[in-house]
């Protein structure tokens, strides 16, 4: 607990290292201390200049603890989430074992633990050893892929251009009567589809990274992409998909995992509530609506479900910070539109995404439409806007696809 003799003072502090200031967090409740805090506090009080820093290092030896995990079953090589205390700020000499195995963690944090269940693994129990002083035991249940039914994917290698596409997110589309859920006459156990998965290999050993975009348990539909360790232009290249798997509970995604650090931020547009679009990328760009109904929710999207913009009033605001600084950078979505409006400042008006900062030379970048034909400007080098209307009609009412490239150079 922080204390001060002043009645009606506020404690502002610190647990990074840096000094306290007013802009620090605000202490409201007594801390929790895990492994080695140093905590740093200051006192301000109305006509008083602000205390002086108090500081103290604290060091638990406590026995460290796993009081839950994400999921208490799946399939091997499914990431599992270890939730407890004591495990200390970083992993250091400190280890995690499942059936013990010392494994790799993804991910270390004093109450969080994030590994991989081994892809040979069968049920065993996670330790935390920290210290030499090892936690409690967590029982977790391997279900075999097997158990299931499996159906082989192939990708034609024809439909790989010019070279191998390392870590290449596949997209798989489409209704399939199988994957409705045995309630609708298919095989799929789970109404969410957790019961879902992707190996690489024949036997279910070998989990892939995958996202469930868009899953209808009464019609099959679906919309799932699937990271592609290799992507072969010169031989085809086969997956397995798994489906009505007993005993699976949880979701066996890893929608961070399908998208490598080459990706600043992957939007679905899928949400069918709330203001909030989730970035599927380990980056958490979320994106924000005008409100819950602009632009509004459809199911009438290419892939899955979309939003639907009425042209004036809706948008979804995006963190500056994703793309500050950057000079070399590509965008790429799908749109429908029957717009043919004449946008003579077109470039003040991001019809489609971009910065609407407004005049020449104001460092924007976006992607819109003229007469219903496609257009694009850059003004990133602040040497006045650079901009092109192309030949391509967009406003057709159909799907396109539109692939924009700022190179750096305009």
């Amino acid at each position: 607990s922080l204390t001060d003799s002043l009645p009606g003072c506020t404690i502002y502090y610190t647990t990074d290292g840096t000094t306290p200031t007013i802009s620090s967090s605000l202490y409201s409740a007594p801390l929790m201390v895990y492994a080695a805090d140093t905590i740093q506090a200051i006192a301000v009080a109305p006509n008083y200049l602000p205390g002086a820093v108090a500081s103290g290092t604290y060091q638990v030896t406590g026995t460290p603890a796993i009081t839950g995990l994400s999921t208490n079953s799946g399939v091997p090589g499914v990431t599992v989430t270890l939730q407890g205390y004591n495990f200390g700020p970083t992993q250091g000499s400190s280890t995690v074992s499942y059936g013990g195995s010392v494994l790799t963690p993804l991910t270390w944090s004093p109450t969080a633990i994030a590994v991989t269940v081994p892809p040979e693994g069968v049920s065993s129990t996670f330790v935390v050893t920290v210290a030499g002083v090892a936690s409690n035991a967590a029982s977790f249940t391997v279900v075999e892929p097997t158990a299931g039914f499996e159906r082989a994917i192939t990708i034609r290698h024809a439909q790989v251009p010019n070279t191998d596409q390392a870590n290449f997110p596949v997209l798989i589309t489409g209704t399939y009567p199988w994957l409705a859920t045995t309630d609708n006459g298919g095989r799929v156990l789970n109404a969410t589809g957790y019961d879902i998965v992707f190996t690489s290999d024949a036997a279910g050993q070998n989990l892939l990274n995958f996202e469930i975009d868009t899953y209808n348990p009464t019609t099959g539909q679906a919309a799932l992409w699937v990271r592609i360790p290799t992507l072969s232009h010169s031989t085809d290249t086969t997956i397995y998909l798994w489906y009505g798997i007993p005993g699976i509970t949880t979701s066996q995604e890893n929608k961070p995992g399908v998208w490598d650090s080459n990706y600043l931020e992957v939007l679905h547009l899928n949400e069918s509530g709330g203001t909030t679009i989730f970035d599927s990328t380990v980056n958490a760009n979320n994106g924000g609506k005008a409100s819950a109904s602009s632009p509004a929710p459809t199911t009438a999207g290419l892939i899955g479900d979309a939003q639907s913009f009425n042209g004036t009033s809706d948008y979804i605001t995006l963190p500056p910070s994703m793309t500050s600084g950057l000079t070399t950078f590509s965008v790429s979505f799908w749109t429908q539109t029957s717009d043919h409006t004449s946008n003579g400042t077109y470039w003040n008006e991001p019809e489609f995404v971009g910065d609407s900062t407004s005049g020449s030379s104001s460092g924007d970048f976006g992607i819109s439409s003229n007469n219903g034909d496609l257009a694009i400007w850059s003004g990133l080098n602040g040497g006045g806007d650079n901009s092109l209307i192309a030949s391509n009609t967009i406003g057709d009412a159909s799907w396109h696809r539109v692939d924009a490239v700022n190179n750096g150079t305009i």
